[in-house]
């Protein structure tokens, strides 16, 4: 059987989407739809799917079982709302909404309605995660002390109706629990604009988790290069994954061999062997979207639930109000100095 799917959506993620969906086995790409003059070009030159301008008209043509939503995160909750009123299962490219109250409001009707909602929180299906995250469930690193992530990039001008709290942060706290498996108890955080018109453009944040590891997230638009890792620090040394590059290594405790000073017999760590693990590279939104129709066939999945989409949200939004609360240096560079002087 073939799911015939539709993506909403024809930006960057959606054309990626509609990609991936026209080549996978037991998916039928039935419909793309976006009122944008380009997508409609783009949907005509590039895609074998009908095109529709009008999202009412393509359920009434179309009626797919399933649907993409990836239109920008300020249109999440009318066109997922849509879609679920359709009785069409859902994957929404990740925020699952711009605030949590529309989040928590999708997640119920879904709910109602016996309809599927994932969220499309990519990084669980980059393959060195994938191989983290065994390999944390096995116990290979006995306690988990600290989870880092820095996510940072230059600033993207396609995003304008959200700051990097919700659109970058999310990535990295949906990810700091799936590994974990444990929610954030407090939350303090730092934010700046520096570039961005309206939002926050740069975030630092301090998660205290239940079983006491500490998470530490930096999230940006204003490095002038993408820098994607994570680092998992516990008792037996540090995993690290490169994104970008889909790499996992391990960085050792090494032994402390007994020396003739007093320092030498502290007791702490020490460097020890690194170990880059083989992880077969794959293209994480394959994954996902085969996961996705796992999910509508009723097998296991990775995918991130709408709950999981509901708690990365009401997470980043604690952040902001963390930051706002604990006196953000806030809406400027002039603003974020005036302290000085």
């Amino acid at each position: 059987m073939a799911w015939r799917i539709a993506v909403v959506g024809l930006g960057n993620m959606g054309r990626n989407h509609a990609r991936v969906l026209a080549d996978l086995e037991g998916a039928d790409l039935v419909a793309v739809c976006d009122p944008a003059s380009s997508a409609e070009r783009f949907a005509r030159r590039r895609l074998r799917a009908p095109y529709y301008e009008n999202l009412g008209q393509m359920l009434l043509q179309q009626s797919p079982d399933a649907a993409i939503v990836a239109v920008p995160t300020s249109e999440h909750h009318s066109v997922a709302r849509t879609l679920l009123e359709g009785g069409v299962h859902l994957l929404v490219e990740k925020p699952l909404a711009a605030k949590s109250g529309q989040a928590a409001d999708l997640l119920a009707m879904a709910e109602q309605r016996g309809l599927h909602l994932a969220v499309g929180h990519v990084e669980r299906c980059n393959p060195a995660v994938v191989e983290l995250r065994r390999r944390l469930v096995a116990g290979e690193l006995g306690r988990v002390f600290q989870i880092a992530s820095r996510r940072r990039t230059p600033f993207p001008a396609r995003v304008m109706d959200c700051g990097v709290a919700i659109d970058l942060a999310t990535h990295d706290i949906d990810l700091m629990r799936h590994l974990l498996g444990d929610e954030p108890v407090q939350v303090s955080a730092r934010t700046v604009r520096r570039f961005h018109p309206t939002h926050e453009d740069s975030l630092i944040a301090l998660l205290t988790f239940r079983g006491g590891t500490v998470g530490v997230l930096e999230a940006d638009w204003v490095t002038p290069r993408k820098i994607r890792m994570l680092e998992v620090t516990g008792d037996r040394g540090m995993f690290v994954v490169e994104h970008l590059s889909q790499e996992l290594s391990f960085y050792q405790n090494g032994a402390r061999a007994q020396g003739w000073t007093s320092l030498d017999n502290l007791v702490g760590v020490v460097e020890g062997d690194m170990t880059r693990f083989a992880v077969g590279r794959t293209e994480p939104l394959a994954v996902e979207l085969a996961s996705f129709l796992d999910l509508l066939a009723g097998r296991t999945t990775v995918l991130a639930s709408g709950s999981d989409g509901l708690a990365a949200v009401r997470i980043a939004e604690e952040m902001l109000r963390a930051a706002a609360s604990d006196g953000s240096l806030g809406t400027s560079p002039e603003a974020a100095t005036d302290h000085l002087r």
